[in-house]
C-alpha cells in the first residue's frame, strides 16, 4: 500500500447523503460509503473500494454536476462495522504504539508541562482520547480563530479541562481593517491566530511538552516529521510530539467509529476537515456547502473581497472578472493566461478610461531586455506612470526603475560629460528620478487622474 493510499478518505454521513440526493438526485447507502477526491466509494474488501459515482464542481456556475455514475451491488459493499474489524489489528497496533510514546514522552520530559494543542478537528479528536488514555488530567488548549462553523465551537465547549487562545481581532474584522484577502500565498491564519496568540499566552521561559495531531501522510514537508518536533515558531524550551504521525486518514475515521468518540458536526456536512471556513485551501466542493449553510457569513466576506478586489485592480493581476474572483479567484493564482474581453470591459468602466487604453494594464513586461526574459509583469502604477508621462499611445513601457532612468536620460548624459567618475551621480539621479514618480503617484490620484 502506498504511503498516501487513504490520505483524504473520510466518511459521508446521512447529511451529506441527503444534501447531494437533493442537488444531485444520487442515492447513496448509509453507514458504508466514504468520499475521496471527489469519487464516492465503498470498501468490497481489504484495502479494495469500488466507486459509486464520481462527482465535479462547474466552476464556472460554482456548482455539483455528477461527472459519472457506476453500477454496483449494494450487498457486496461493507458497512463501516465490517470495514473496522478487516482493520482491527492494525488500529490496535497504532494505539498501543502511539499511548506508548506518549507515556515514554511524559516520563523523559517530567520536567516539563504536559499541554495538547487541539484544533477540535478528527486528528484532535483522535489525539486527545489518547493522551487522556496515558493521563486524564492533561490539559488542552485550544487557539480560537474566530472563523470556524458554530456547530464547531459547540463540539469544543463540551470538552472537558480546556482552555481557550482567543484572538485580539476576529478574523473577518482583521479582513476588513487591513484590506487583506487570505490566499494561497499568505494566509496569516497560522502565524497570527495560533502561533503569535500562543506565544502571547504562555510563559515563554517554561517548559512545555506539547502533544500535536501532525501526521505524515499530510503533505511533503510534513512525510519528513519525526516523533519530536521543535517548531522554529516557538521557543527552544517548547517541545512537539507527535503520536499520530504514522496515522493516515481511513485510520483516523475508523478510529474514531469504532470508539464512538464524539466528533465536530462539521463533519457530517460533508467537509473533509475543520478550521477556517474561509481558507484558500478549501475545496471548491467545501466552498459551494458554505454558501449552502453559512450564507451569512459568506456574504459578509464577498464585501471585503470587492473592496480589495477594487481597491487593488486585481483584474490585471489575476485576468478575471470581479464575480470570477469572488467565487474562486481570491485564493492567489492566475484565473487565465489572457484576460478575455469580459474582464477588459469591467476593468474599463471601473477606471473610467477606454477599452485600448484599459488592454495595456494587461499582462505587460518592461520593455528592457533584461526585464523581458524575467517576464515579471508590470504593476497597475507602472502602467499608469508610463501612459502618463509617455502619452496614452506608447507601446514603450517600462517598470518604474527603468522609467526613472529613461526620464532621467538627459541628466544623465550631461553627468557623464562633466565627470568621469559618474557612476555614483548616475545612480543617485535615478535614484531621485524615482523618488519623484512614487510621490508624483498620490499627487496624480488626488487629482482624479483615472490612469491611477
Amino acid at each position: 500500500m502506498g504511503k498516501r493510499k487513504f490520505s483524504g478518505i473520510r466518511p459521508v454521513f446521512e447529511q451529506e447523503i441527503k444534501y447531494l440526493k437533493d442537488k444531485l438526485g444520487i442515492e447513496i447507502p448509509s453507514n458504508k460509503c466514504f468520499m475521496e477526491r471527489l469519487q464516492i466509494k465503498a470498501f468490497t474488501g481489504k484495502e479494495k473500494t469500488k466507486i459509486l459515482y464520481k462527482i465535479k464542481v462547474n466552476r464556472e456556475e460554482m456548482k455539483l454536476e455528477v461527472k459519472e455514475s457506476c453500477n454496483y451491488d449494494e450487498s457486496k459493499l461493507l458497512n463501516w462495522d465490517e470495514i473496522i474489524q478487516l482493520y482491527s489489528d492494525k488500529l490496535l497496533n497504532l494505539e498501543k504504539e502511539s499511548i506508548s510514546l506518549i507515556t515514554n514522552k511524559l516520563n523523559q520530559y517530567y520536567e516539563h508541562h504536559p499541554l495538547v494543542l487541539t484544533s477540535g478537528g478528527k486528528d484532535s479528536t483522535v489525539l486527545l482520547h489518547l493522551v487522556r488514555s496515558a493521563n486524564p488530567n492533561i490539559k488542552a488548549i485550544c487557539n480560537n480563530t474566530s472563523n470556524e462553523a458554530g456547530e464547531h465551537y459547540i463540539h469544543l465547549k463540551k470538552i472537558p479541562n480546556l482552555e481557550w487562545i482567543h484572538p485580539k481581532v476576529a478574523f473577518l474584522k482583521y479582513c476588513e481593517q487591513e484590506n487583506f484577502i487570505p490566499s494561497v500565498f499568505g494566509r496569516n491564519c497560522c502565524r497570527v491566530y495560533k502561533h503569535e496568540t500562543t506565544i502571547e499566552k504562555l510563559e515563554q521561559e517554561k517548559k512545555y511538552l506539547f502533544f500535536m495531531g501532525m501526521r505524515n501522510v499530510e503533505g511533503q514537508k510534513r512525510a519528513e516529521y519525526i516523533d519530536e518536533h521543535n517548531a522554529d515558531y516557538y521557543p527552544v524550551t517548547w517541545k512537539g510530539i507527535l503520536p499520530i504521525r504514522k496515522w493516515n486518514t481511513l485510520d483516523i475515521w475508523l478510529y474514531i467509529l469504532d470508539k464512538k468518540l464524539e466528533f465536530s458536526q462539521i463533519y457530517i456536512k460533508g467537509y473533509s476537515r475543520c478550521g477556517c471556513l474561509i481558507c484558500p485551501y478549501r475545496t471548491l466542493y467545501e466552498d459551494i456547502l458554505t454558501r449552502e449553510y453559512f450564507l451569512k457569513r459568506i456574504k459578509r466576506f464577498e464585501k471585503i473581497q470587492e473592496n480589495n478586489f477594487k481597491t487593488k485592480k486585481r483584474w490585471i493581476y489575476l485576468n478575471c472578472t470581479l464575480q470570477e474572483f469572488i467565487d474562486y479567484g481570491w485564493k492567489g493564482r492566475r484565473v487565465r493566461e489572457e484576460p478575455t474581453q469580459e474582464v477588459i470591459e469591467e476593468f474599463a468602466d471601473y477606471m473610467g478610461i477606454k477599452e485600448e487604453i484599459a488592454k495595456k494594464y494587461f499582462n505587460q513586461v518592461c520593455n528592457c531586455q533584461r526585464n523581458k526574459e524575467k517576464q515579471l509583469f508590470l504593476k497597475d502604477f507602472e502602467v499608469a506612470l508610463n501612459l502618463k508621462y509617455l502619452g496614452r499611445k506608447t507601446n514603450k513601457l517600462l517598470c518604474i526603475n527603468c522609467l526613472a532612468e529613461y526620464l532621467a536620460q538627459s541628466e544623465i548624459e550631461d553627468i557623464k560629460r562633466r565627470n568621469k567618475r559618474h557612476k555614483t551621480k548616475v545612480k543617485n539621479a535615478i535614484g531621485n528620478k524615482k523618488k519623484e514618480l512614487e510621490k508624483n503617484i498620490e499627487q496624480f490620484k488626488s487629482q482624479g487622474c483615472q490612469l491611477f
